[in-house]
């Protein structure tokens, strides 16, 4: 695991963040439970720079063990896309 961190490092990545739910992913071992967040989105500055709106969101997911990841990276548009009425008449 140091090794991949060294890796990010050197590279110039960062993670992303996230809103929505903390955990990616769950399973069992026997009885326990377990949760965890497995998936993460990283980035370089550049991208940061070419990027600056973006984000991560955790999505629901109830039929599958893995939430899906939404990355937008205009997160303003993103917001007023999914706001508009698909009914409406124009």
């Amino acid at each position: 695991m140091q090794n991949f961190c060294d890796a990010l490092d050197h590279c110039g990545f960062v993670d992303l963040g996230f809103s929505g739910l903390e955990f990616t992913w769950h399973g069992r071992h026997g009885e326990e439970i377990i949760w965890e967040r497995l998936d993460r989105r990283v980035a370089n500055y550049e991208w940061l720079a070419r990027f600056p709106t973006g984000r991560v969101k955790h999505l629901n997911c109830f039929t599958l063990d893995h939430r899906p990841i939404l990355l937008s990276l205009d997160a303003n548009r993103e917001h007023q896309k999914w706001r508009r009425n698909p009914f409406a008449l124009r």
